[in-house]
């Protein structure tokens, strides 16, 4: 396995995209995350790559979407889209779990629309960068808001949704967050389409994730950004130029 010996990089993945593609057919070498990765999904996309380069999102109050980091990474995806012409492109459409895209960055609960699916397919680890590997976890959560009128009753099934017991459950779909469930021998045998080694892909990027960008005014950032966003996915875009007014735009909001 090429992540075993180091070799499982987003280097390696660009080459590999590209040798399985053929856009003349409409086959593709890479699906952005849920095939929105022009849209609402930019973020997901482009993250674990800018992360396993070294950059981020944002941090204290900063925006990082331009440092020379997240600008190495995204160019890599850039050229995957204009010049290798392996990742699905905006306004094509080139679905993974239908067979047409070969790689995807995904979810466990993905996996049931794989249940019918007519070709052979696994799991591995995102890719490495640089600054190495960069698994992101945070796509969704149970919560009690502090501001509900049934605060007490709230919170009373909040600790009975995530007991040991009902994590266990849901881990078929939602990979726990309790450590005593995720280290457990059941986990890794709970959902019938995915292996133990498999799920133990899962597991190790729960552990050893960082959580995806997030704050308290991400619908406004996210507003301010994407249209921005939107001058990148062109063939002759400057990168650095795109980043940095992505950057102008959202760093009054952080």
């Amino acid at each position: 396995m090429l992540a075993a010996r180091g070799e499982w990089t987003w280097e390696r993945l660009k080459q590999d995209a590209a040798a399985l593609a053929d856009a003349e057919a409409g086959v593709w070498g890479f699906q952005s995350v849920d095939g929105q990765g022009y849209g609402g999904r930019v973020i997901h996309t482009l993250i674990p790559i800018v992360r396993s380069y070294g950059g981020d999102a944002w941090s204290d109050g900063a925006c990082g979407l331009s440092s020379d980091e997240a600008v190495e990474a995204i160019t890599l995806y850039h050229d995957m889209i204009f010049k290798d012409l392996s990742a699905v492109p905006p306004g094509e459409q080139g679905d993974f779990f239908t067979g047409n895209a070969a790689l995807t960055v995904t979810q466990l609960s993905r996996v049931s629309k794989l249940e019918d699916a007519a070709f052979d397919w696994g799991v591995a680890p995102l890719p490495s960068g640089p600054a190495g590997a960069a698994s992101v976890i945070g796509q969704a959560a149970v919560v009690a808001f502090a501001q509900g009128k049934q605060r007490e009753l709230a919170a009373e099934f909040l600790a009975h949704m995530t007991s040991a017991e009902n994590v266990a459950v849901m881990a078929e779909f939602f990979p726990p967050a309790r450590t005593s469930v995720l280290e457990g021998e059941a986990f890794l045998s709970s959902n019938d389409a995915v292996t133990p080694d498999q799920m133990k892909i899962v597991a190790d990027g729960i552990a050893n994730g960082s959580v995806a960008p997030g704050h308290v005014a991400y619908p406004q950032i996210e507003a301010a950004m994407r249209p921005k966003f939107d001058a990148l996915w062109k063939p002759d875009a400057d990168v650095k130029a795109v980043l940095d007014d992505v950057c102008a735009a959202i760093e009054p909001l952080l």
